[in-house]
């Protein structure tokens, strides 16, 4: 977006502002656009100065996994598998929740819940209504279908690369909340001694941590970072 513009895209169509409009004003258009349900929506600033760091975070993550694949380019399964991983980050779109309701009546109410929208580039994510819980780990994502108190370690089960994960003791739990910064990150216990009943929330990620192992003690903080980009990953 130019210097003072806003654009939001919702549903491969983008709405364009030549001034800042007020929440209200956003909600107000998009209502009468298409049915929206708001309780799941969304709205990510994708030009931020967040993002600007997100980005180069992403490019060193995406790094980091190429340069294992060549070292372990011998293993055909580990290099597979690191492959799967690192094609799925490369796809994600990142950006940064904007924090404020997204609700036309409370905006309605107090001026703090109409702020005006920081010039730049948005994306509201508000389709659907998602079922599903996304493990992330050594070969790639799984979708897994979401019930209510299922543990962590039934979808490990569940995913399309089991095999690779069984023998995790610990993934790191990323919550989909409304607002970053609203949740913290939790590790889990997985392994078959210590399997945690620990809620998960729909749409939610899991994480399977790439094992010491393969990472080697150049690379002790990979999974940390990807944890931290999972974070500001835009749900369709």
């Amino acid at each position: 977006a130019e210097a003072g513009t806003v654009s939001v895209s919702y549903d491969h169509e983008t709405i364009n502002f030549e001034s800042q409009p007020r929440i209200s004003v956003l909600l107000s258009i998009l209502n009468d656009k298409s049915r929206i349900y708001w309780p799941i929506a969304k709205l990510y600033h994708v030009d931020s100065i967040i993002q600007s760091d997100l980005i180069a975070d992403k490019q060193l993550v995406l790094e980091d996994l190429r340069q294992l694949i060549i070292m372990w380019h011998q293993h055909q399964t580990i290099s597979q598998q690191l492959s799967a991983l690192r094609r799925e980050i490369e796809s994600w779109q990142l950006g940064v929740v904007v924090d404020t309701t997204l609700d036309f009546d409370l905006t309605q109410l107090r001026q703090e819940n109409n702020p005006v929208l920081d010039p730049g580039s948005y994306i509201l994510s508000a389709s659907k209504r998602t079922n599903y819980v996304t493990v992330v780990g050594l070969g790639g994502r799984s979708d897994v279908v979401y019930r209510n108190n299922k543990a962590a370690y039934q979808y490990l089960q569940e995913t399309d690369f089991s095999a690779e994960v069984k023998d995790v003791d610990e993934v790191f739990y990323v919550p989909n909340q409304s607002l970053n910064g609203n949740f913290e990150v939790e590790p889990i216990s997985v392994s078959f001694w210590n399997k945690t009943k620990h809620p998960l929330m729909n749409g939610s990620v899991l994480f399977v941590p790439i094992s010491a192992d393969i990472l080697t003690e150049h690379y002790a903080k990979l999974n940390e970072q990807i944890v931290k980009l999972a974070q500001y990953r835009i749900v369709r």
